[in-house]
C-alpha cells in the first residue's frame, strides 16, 4: 500500500509540473512557401531548441511561464521576437521577412 501512495503521488506532482507549462507551436513561412528545416530556440530562463519539419511547423514544449524571446536561425541568418509563455498551448505562426542586410525580422501572422 505504501508503494502504490508514493507511485501516486509522482504521478500527480509530474502531471500538476506539466499542467502549469505551455507549448508553442506554429508554422514558419517565407515567400509564402513553409520554411524547412531551420532552427527554432525559445529562450525564457532556460533555452529550449526544435526544428521546423518539411510543412514548416514547430512545436515546442516550455516548463516556464512569462516572456520569452523566440529566435529563428535559416541559411546562416537569424530573426528574433519576444513572445509569451502560458499554461495553456499557444500558437505563433510567423512569416520571415528578409532585410537588405541578409538578416530576418519576423512578422505574426
Amino acid at each position: 500500500m505504501r508503494l502504490f501512495t508514493v507511485l501516486a503521488l509522482a504521478v500527480v506532482m509530474a502531471v500538476s509540473q506539466r499542467a502549469h507549462a505551455a507549448n508553442l507551436f506554429g508554422s514558419l513561412w517565407l515567400d509564402g512557401r513553409p520554411v524547412q528545416g531551420a532552427q527554432i530556440e525559445v529562450t525564457c530562463s532556460d533555452r529550449h531548441q526544435a526544428q521546423t519539419d518539411n510543412n514548416g511547423s514547430y512545436s515546442i514544449f516550455i516548463p516556464e511561464k512569462g516572456r520569452c524571446v523566440f529566435q529563428v536561425v535559416f541559411a546562416g541568418h537569424s530573426g528574433r521576437t519576444e513572445v509569451a509563455s502560458y499554461d495553456n498551448p499557444i500558437k505563433y505562426d510567423f512569416d520571415l521577412i528578409r532585410q537588405n542586410d541578409g538578416n530576418y525580422v519576423l512578422r505574426s501572422k
